[in-house]
């Protein structure tokens, strides 16, 4: 067998080069356990980021479609819905208000992205004490006291006896002024709600509609999704 002096001085055979060589090459393009696991965690941790952002990117579609939903399906229609469903102010029977305000309370819209759910006002709301006071009066199931106009304003009542006048919603009529006239329904239970998220497309008299985070400011509000939880449970 053929033999080889190494730079050491020393001998060796070709076949020991050889295996030496071979265990060296095996070495140089294995990897270790721990790297295949780093590998793995970055995996995940990229996979995670894009997942993400995804969901981000879904959920943010689905508020400009709403939105767009409420801007076309709603606002154009808007002040034909009220003057018709609204008994003027000196009609003397006013039960088909209240019946009127309930259904306009909850609509449903079906738009090509699928359905819309809105809250529609009847009369001019501009805080969140005025609600409270609209929906006790108007919306609520178990709501019996007689309406009250004076001098073509409604008179309502909140759950304390505060008295409120509130004019009649006249799209036409508002300038100058913005405050939310209609949104997606909210509610303390997503699956009565259409947003697909916390939050509403709020639409107002200046006719701008605006993405509200939940909670946030009226009526995008704590106060507005409990009272319309107990509209749909019917107390």
């Amino acid at each position: 067998m053929e033999s080889v002096v190494t730079s050491r001085g020393e001998t060796e055979t070709k076949s020991e080069q050889l295996g030496a060589g071979s265990v060296k090459k095996s070495e140089r393009h294995g990897h270790t356990m721990v790297e295949l696991l780093v590998v793995m965690a970055i995996i995940g941790v990229l996979s995670s980021m894009l997942l993400a952002a995804l969901s981000k990117a879904r959920l943010k579609a689905l508020q400009v479609a709403s939105t767009e939903a409420v801007r076309q399906h709603y606002i154009g229609e808007y002040a034909d819905k009220a003057n018709i469903a609204r008994p003027e102010p000196d009609e003397p029977d006013l039960a088909r208000l209240r019946q009127a305000c309930k259904s306009a309370y909850r609509e449903k819209y079906q738009t090509g992205s699928g359905e819309t759910i809105v809250t529609r006002l009847l009369y001019v709301v501009r805080t969140e004490a005025e609600f409270r006071a609209y929906w006790h009066t108007l919306v609520n199931p178990a709501a019996t006291r007689p309406l009250e106009l004076e001098s073509g304003a409604l008179v309502v009542y909140d759950e304390r006896g505060n008295k409120f006048e509130l004019a009649p919603l006249d799209l036409g009529r508002v300038k100058g002024e913005s405050f939310p006239v209609g949104w997606e329904f909210l509610s303390t239970d997503m699956s009565e709600m259409s947003s697909g998220s916390i939050g509403a497309n709020v639409l107002y008299s200046d006719g701008h509609v605006e993405y509200v985070p939940y909670p946030g400011k009226y009526p995008v509000c704590k106060t507005v999704a409990d009272l319309s939880h107990r509209f749909v449970q019917g107390r």
